[in-house]
C-alpha cells in the first residue's frame, strides 16, 4: 500500500474486468517498495520541472540510476522491457491550458497489448525501483487512465474523454495556473524470465515528464 505520505487516488471502471483489477492492485502494493541501488541518485532539485514545454526526466538510461536488473534503456526512455523495445518513451502534444486543455500524453516501446496505467503526482521523487523500472512520481498520486496499448502505443486521452486537466479534479487535485505536475505511465511485462522477483515485478514503467499547467 501506500506509505503514509503518498497517497494513490482510487479508480474504477466497469469495463475492467476482475484480472484487470487485480494487476492494478499489485502495480498500487508495489509503488511502497523502496529503492535498492547501488548509486545514490541525484538530489530532487536536481530533477526538471520548469518552463512551459513538458519536460522529459527519469531515465532509464543509467543516467540518474540503475534499473532494477541491470536493464538499462534507450537514451531518453524507461528501462528496457521483455520486447526489447529500448524501454517506453513517454511524450506529449498540444497544450497544458486550462482554459483550453488539448495535452495528450503518447506512449511508444511497451509490449504490444500491456495494460497501462497513467500516474499523476505533484512532486518528483528520488528515483525508487517499481517493478522493472524505475519511479520518480510522488507526492499525492492519482491513475487517471487506465487503458491497453495498441501494437505498443497509447495516446491519451481519447477523444472521447475528459481532458486530463478534469480528470485531475475529478481525483481531488483541480489545477490552478502555475502547477506542476508529474506524469508517468506503468505497464505490464509479465515475463518472469527478464525481469523477476525479488528485482522486478512483472510490470515496467516509462520516463517522466514534468508538465506546467497554464491559465
Amino acid at each position: 500500500m501506500a506509505s503514509p505520505h503518498t497517497h494513490i487516488a482510487s479508480t474504477s471502471s466497469s469495463v475492467i474486468c476482475a484480472g484487470a483489477l487485480a494487476v492494478v492492485a499489485a502495480f498500487a502494493l508495489a509503488a511502497s517498495a523502496p529503492a535498492q541501488h547501488p548509486k545514490q541518485p541525484p538530489p530532487v532539485s536536481d530533477v526538471p520541472g520548469g518552463g512551459v514545454v513538458p519536460v522529459p526526466f527519469c531515465f532509464g538510461d543509467d543516467s540518474i540510476a540503475p534499473c532494477p536488473c541491470d536493464n538499462t534503456g534507450a537514451r531518453g526512455r524507461g528501462c528496457e522491457n521483455s520486447a526489447l523495445t529500448g524501454g517506453a518513451q513517454l511524450a506529449a502534444t498540444g497544450q497544458a491550458s486550462l482554459s483550453a486543455d488539448t495535452l495528450q500524453l503518447q506512449v511508444r516501446g511497451e509490449l504490444p497489448t500491456s495494460l497501462s496505467i497513467v500516474l499523476q503526482g505533484t512532486a518528483p521523487v528520488r528515483p525508487q525501483g517499481f517493478g522493472d523500472g524505475l519511479r520518480c512520481v510522488g507526492g499525492t498520486l492519482a491513475r487517471l487512465y487506465i487503458r491497453s496499448a495498441v501494437d505498443g502505443t497509447l495516446s491519451l486521452p481519447k477523444a472521447t474523454e475528459d481532458p486530463i486537466s478534469v480528470r485531475s479534479a475529478s481525483f481531488g487535485d483541480p489545477l490552478v495556473n502555475g502547477d506542476t505536475r508529474y506524469y508517468q505511465v506503468y505497464y505490464r511485462d509479465p515475463r518472469a524470465a527478464f525481469c523477476g522477483e525479488p528485482s522486478g515485478a512483472g510490470f515496467n514503467i516509462s520516463n517522466g515528464l514534468a508538465v506546467v499547467w497554464t491559465k
